[in-house]
């Protein structure tokens, strides 16, 4: 009877183990998906964008000006200004949670660096929130928010 308890406890403790490995590779493709997007943001890459947002993309900036994926685009692509570093916020992990297989969400806090026209850096942390779709084996970004955290 002992040993079935601990075969039973080795069992359950097993369990979640087996779990998390399997939600472990979704959660690496999600993350792989929005350091693609940080990365074509820092270089201004508009095919890289457009290649990676879907279609019906509305992404809000720090802001708070809402965005259809054109001119998300156009706006992050700006030669004279724009995003110089996107780093995670000291201290902060990012929640991710896989829905279905098939939908994602991204919770974060990054830290930032922004030039403006004029080439004055600005320096803040932003909370993000990116909404992700699997399409066709590639994780595509349907939505993203980011707010300007206040200290």
């Amino acid at each position: 009877m002992r040993q079935l308890l601990v075969l039973l406890m080795a069992t359950s403790l097993m369990a979640p183990c087996a779990q998390a490995r399997e939600v472990d590779p979704a959660r690496q493709a999600v993350l792989a998906a929005v350091h693609t997007l940080d990365t074509a943001l820092l270089a201004k890459d508009a095919s890289a964008l457009g290649e990676l947002l879907e279609p019906d993309f509305i992404g809000t900036v720090p802001s708070g000006v809402a965005l259809v994926r054109d001119a998300y685009v156009a706006f992050h692509t700006r030669a004279d200004e724009g995003l110089v570093s996107i780093e995670p916020a000291a201290g902060t992990e990012p929640t991710v949670r896989v829905l279905d297989g098939r939908f994602a969400v991204v919770n974060r806090r990054v830290a930032v660096r922004r030039a403006d026209a004029a080439g004055r850096i600005d320096a803040f942390e932003v909370q993000r929130i990116e909404v992700l779709r699997l399409d066709d084996g590639r994780w595509r970004i349907v939505s993203g928010q980011g707010t300007r955290v206040q200290h």
